[in-house]
């Protein structure tokens, strides 16, 4: 009885050794694994402005405040203030280092915008900036919320890319909290593509950037990159371009490194694999 019933273990070590390694090397490597690699994450800023390159002239702010989208989980922002009309306030945080990999990555962050007024009349030229920079400090993406001169507090604000392609940009409500989600390919391929979507959080309202400007659920849109060398810091800034004003909230910044498809379905085949041996072994 005794060796009966060893031999079904003894055939499963003797047939699972090889799984077992690759499974324990795919697990080894955490950019393989099932879990996420984290590059950066700060809801709460509690270590701010440690880890960050800041740079606020004359007529600009960049601080913390205890304001958050409600039922986040997190409790503070960071707020960039600028007033100037001239100058670019800008926050900077760079991984520990710049990523190099197959799998992509994935960015989120939460943000509130406000239009910048001239007194009680119209607002100013206010647009603020997120960008993705390489290592040697080249653009690999950029999102700009913006608002031409003129109309009221509450007049709606064009997000997306700013360059003026309805495909890549929609209407948002100042003052409303949005979560953005933008999906990076690996580096070095010579054409992947990224994916960039807009979720209204606690109900805020997205409109259609083409006429008659109607609401809709969600927003998203795709694009290519070529030959991307590395990603290796967020930007957060006013306008450097044309330097208008700009009263922006981000939070909830966070980038990982997306598992790679074919680390998980090994270990999905494995598992499902030794789960079938052990069965049959019982049976027999």
């Amino acid at each position: 009885m005794q060796t009966t019933d060893q031999a079904p273990l003894q055939k499963l070590i003797r047939h699972l050794t090889f799984p077992l390694l690759a499974a324990t090397l795919l697990m080894g490597n955490p950019k393989a694994a099932n879990a996420q690699t984290v590059l950066f994450n700060d809801g709460d800023f509690n270590d701010f402005p440690t880890g960050w390159v800041i740079s606020a002239p004359s007529g600009t702010s960049i601080v913390t405040l205890d304001e958050a989208p409600p039922g986040s989980g997190n409790t503070r922002s960071l707020h960039l203030k600028d007033d100037s009309a001239t100058e670019v306030a800008s926050a900077a945080v760079s991984f520990s280092e710049a990523y190099t990999g197959s799998e992509g990555l994935t960015i989120v962050y939460d943000f509130r915008a406000l239009n910048v007024m001239d007194g009680n009349n119209q607002s100013l030229y206010s647009s603020g900036l997120f960008r993705v920079l390489t290592g040697s400090g080249t653009r690999v993406l950029a999102l700009q919320a913006s608002k031409p001169p003129g109309g009221s507090a509450s007049a709606l604000q064009t997000w997306g890319t700013g360059n003026g392609n309805a495909q890549e940009n929609v209407l948002i409500t100042p003052g409303e909290w949005y979560r953005v989600t933008i999906t990076l390919p690996g580096t070095g391929l010579e054409q992947g593509r990224y994916t960039v979507s807009l979720d209204g959080l606690d109900g805020a309202p997205i409109h259609s950037y083409t006429t008659p400007y109607p609401r809709i659920d969600s927003f998203s849109f795709t694009g290519t990159l070529s030959n991307i060398p590395d990603y290796a810091q967020l930007v957060f800034s006013s306008d450097y371009g044309v330097a208008p004003v700009a009263d922006i909230r981000y939070t909830n910044i966070n980038a990982t490194v997306v598992p790679e498809p074919s680390a998980m379905i090994s270990l999905s085949l494995f598992t499902l694999g030794a789960g079938w041996y052990l069965k049959r072994a019982r049976i027999r």
